[in-house]
């Protein structure tokens, strides 16, 4: 429970998302906006095409549901090895990281829509309006452009724009949601289209931070105590050690880390800036004399 009067403590956020401690869940719950749905259908700004969005949705927990680990260790004459897989089941992590590489286009997944709209823009120099379907201004309102149905750019598939009256104002339903309307046929810039991944899409970067890792192996040779004769020293081992050498099972993006975190403190489950993954590598000496 938090103080009398507050139901919400923010953590921490960066971008689009927030970590809180909210009353009746589970710390660290993670929120952001979200594209406005109504249902299962996604409805848009009519004027560009772009998400509305949708305030305060819950993304998931950073906590994961379980951890455990599995390790062993074998010795043969005079050599050992061991071996620690760990795991963590559940839990997610918001990754500003992959948002800003989406707007910046250095994603794969930026790559929707730029061709179609170098074609569109740059050679056909087609306009704004054409991109939405209309063609020429006439006395009666505008013609349908005719070659409205060639992809132009980016746009979000089976999107919707808001249902209204005669008037322009919202329909709402008896939720006091708004509701679906005229099929969206807007092209985007592609830039424009993954900028709604920074503030107005988080689930979209949002992502399940299950994995699992080979996080520790160790090499080991030890002397024979018959190499040492009759010098000081007692016992020699020199050993190899490796650190987070392989990721078997993960869900968020290649280079993104599901277990980064951008800060050491209360507010876990957001990955900003963080380095690639890396694997540490080193050798063990231990003299005993």
């Amino acid at each position: 429970s938090l103080s009398p009067g507050i139901d919400r403590l923010t953590l921490g956020t960066n971008l689009g998302a927030t970590v809180s401690a909210v009353v009746g869940q589970p710390y660290g719950v993670l929120t952001g906006n979200a594209p406005y749905q109504s249902h299962d259908t996604l409805l848009v700004n009519p004027t560009n095409g772009r998400t509305i969005a949708d305030p305060n949705v819950v993304l998931g927990n950073f906590h994961p549901k379980w951890i455990g680990s599995l390790g062993s260790s074998v010795r043969y004459g005079n050599f050992d090895l061991s071996f620690l897989f760990t795991v963590k089941y559940g839990g997610v992590i918001y990754s500003a990281s992959y948002g800003r590489a989406n707007f910046a286009g250095n994603t794969v997944a930026s790559l929707y829509g730029r061709d179609e709209w170098l074609m569109s823009a740059v050679i056909l120099g087609e306009s704004d309006q054409e991109r939405m379907g209309n063609g020429q201004a006439i006395s009666t309102g505008t013609t349908p452009y005719a070659d409205a149905s060639r992809p132009k750019g980016a746009r979000y598939p089976d999107a919707y724009f808001p249902l209204v009256d005669d008037h322009g104002n919202y329909i709402l339903d008896k939720n006091g949601r708004m509701q679906p309307g005229v099929k969206s046929k807007i092209w985007m810039n592609p830039t424009t289209y993954e900028s709604d991944m920074v503030l107005n899409n988080t689930p979209a970067i949002t992502f399940d931070a299950t994995n699992i890792k080979l996080s520790e192996l160790i090499f080991g040779y030890s002397l024979p105590k018959n190499v040492l004769g009759r010098t000081p020293i007692q016992s020699t081992r020199l050993a190899f050690v490796g650190r987070n050498l392989w990721t078997l099972l993960k869900h968020t993006p290649q280079g993104i880390d599901p277990e980064a975190a951008n800060t050491t403190g209360n507010a876990q489950g957001i990955e900003a800036g963080g380095s690639f993954p890396y694997a540490i590598y080193g050798f063990d000496l231990k003299v005993t004399f």
